[in-house]
């Protein structure tokens, strides 16, 4: 049974008569931001239970009575959750109030809390900044003990949620906390984690704070961080709208972190990382998706039929991954080629078919030979290409293929892009998504020269929190004239 958890951290919300936006923090847009992530949640349907990582509110001064308003405003519009909703509290929330009020404001008799989920359960630490500028974080050693009693009697997959960070976070390149790690990071993290390791039924652990969003692991646990919704992205005024959605099944967690703070990856940002990536988890990988050409063998016979009964054509497969697809072309007497951005995967690929031809590259940016090719193949490929570059990547299979030649791609329906970590492969890994809906790639594909041959959208339900449920995959064949 799948338990789905919604995730905001550091709403920081602030009235607009206090306006007082920092270069970083769209402080005035904290209160939309909550009821956003309201909205979106109830209209889902599919999400059990909210968490809210803390920082609800940007202190105000030294001013506890506009800080308690504030903090209520935030916790009363979360109550309009149809779903029950954890909350933390983080540094800013406690500049001004005491825990006893704070808790009180949550409904609880203390901070740090453990709770029931069904399939699953939930702990949450209260990470303490000692000092009013933010510094000397701690848990303290009553925490200590509590958390290791916790994890000794559930009998359950657990998730751990804290305010700051419990990892090695690298904050080198952090506007926050690259000058002041003590900051940031829980002094006493390595205590911490020593407990979650040595009791082993912890599957994730999920912090605000730090104002990015990024993943680190340590004993093969994944150590989430969630962006704040009022980061003002590189000073750009656009928000970075961030919220999350969690699935735990069984002992496996995944996440997806929405918004517009993907904008801010590069191209080559978004490759490397998804080389990389699939480098780590390869042999996983290869082993978990061998049978997934299976659904496809209509797809290899249409496009067959598109191009006739002809010799030697030449097909090229971008992001061929592992060249799970070589297979199907070669046997009809094509001359494959495969392009990929994991390296792993380009020398499984030659080492299987050694008849074939392989590029370890970027498929939107490597240059083939043009009007080369019969046949272009997307197969889960352009679902990571980021909207600001799908023309490019378009283009780049539009010249490679001859004129009369056929393009197929299938990829993920709906809206927007996310940052997606999985355990599905056992290592924790994260990966860039972006989702696409049909008229728009149809769009894509007219507007670099493609006549749409067939278009198709399969209805299998997918939840996503940006945009309506998604559906997946749409798949499309098209043609470049001759």
């Amino acid at each position: 049974m799948t338990t789905t958890i919604a995730t905001t951290a550091d709403i920081h919300h602030k009235r607009n008569a206090e306006e007082n936006n920092t270069d970083r923090k769209l402080t005035d847009q904290g209160m939309s931001a909550a009821e956003s992530f309201v909205e979106h949640v109830n209209d889902l349907q599919v999400v059990d239970h909210a968490i809210n990582l803390g920082d609800s509110i940007q202190h105000t001064g030294y001013n506890a009575g506009k800080d308690q308003r504030n903090f209520q405003e935030v916790t009363g519009t979360l109550g309009n959750l149809k779903v029950p909703c954890h909350s933390i509290a983080g540094n800013h929330d406690l500049m001004n109030l005491s825990e006893f009020v704070v808790a009180n404001m949550l409904g609880r008799q203390s901070l740090n809390f453990s709770t029931d989920l069904g399939e699953h359960h939930l702990i949450a630490l209260h990470s303490r900044a000692t000092k009013r500028n933010g510094g000397d974080i701690t848990i303290d050693a009553g925490q200590l003990q509590w958390l290791d009693d916790e994890l000794a009697r559930i009998d359950k997959p657990v998730m751990v949620i804290t305010h700051h960070p419990l990892s090695d976070q690298d904050l080198s390149s952090n506007y926050w906390f690259a000058d002041h790690p003590d900051k940031a990071l829980v002094a006493d993290r390595d205590a911490v984690r020593s407990i979650i390791e040595q009791r082993g039924n912890v599957i994730a652990v999920l912090n605000g704070h730090t104002h990015c969003n990024s993943l680190e692991l340590h004993d093969g646990i994944p150590y989430v961080t969630q962006n704040s919704p009022v980061e003002n992205i590189n000073g750009s005024g656009l928000a970075a709208a961030t919220h999350g959605l969690v699935t735990l099944k069984g002992a496996q967690f995944g996440m997806e972190i929405f918004g517009n703070d993907t904008s801010i990856l590069t191209h080559s940002d978004i490759t490397e990382s998804l080389g990389k990536t699939y480098d780590s988890v390869a042999k996983k990988y290869m082993e978990k998706t061998a049978p997934y050409g299976k659904p496809e063998c209509d797809e290899f016979d249409k496009v067959a039929a598109l191009v006739g009964d002809r010799s030697n054509l030449r097909v090229v497969d971008f992001a061929c991954g592992p060249a799970r697809d070589a297979s199907h072309f070669m046997s009809r007497g094509y001359n494959y080629v495969g392009v990929d951005a994991s390296a792993e995967f380009i020398k499984h690929g030659r080492s299987t078919y050694p008849d074939a031809e392989f590029h370890h590259g970027d498929f939107a940016t490597l240059e083939l030979p043009k009007a080369s090719a019969d046949i272009v193949w997307h197969s889960s490929s352009l679902q990571h290409v980021e909207h600001r570059m799908l023309g490019q990547a378009l283009q780049r299979a539009y010249d490679t293929l001859k004129p009369g030649g056929y393009f197929y791609a299938h990829y993920r329906s709906g809206q927007g892009e996310s940052i997606q970590i999985s355990t599905e492969y056992e290592t924790p890994i994260a990966r860039f998504i972006a989702l696409y809906e049909e008229n728009e790639m149809n769009q894509a594909l007219k507007d670099v020269g493609f006549e749409i041959v067939e278009s198709r959208t399969f209805d299998h339900q997918y939840p996503g929190l940006k945009g309506t449920t998604v559906k997946y995959k749409t798949k499309v064949f098209a043609r470049k004239p001759e």
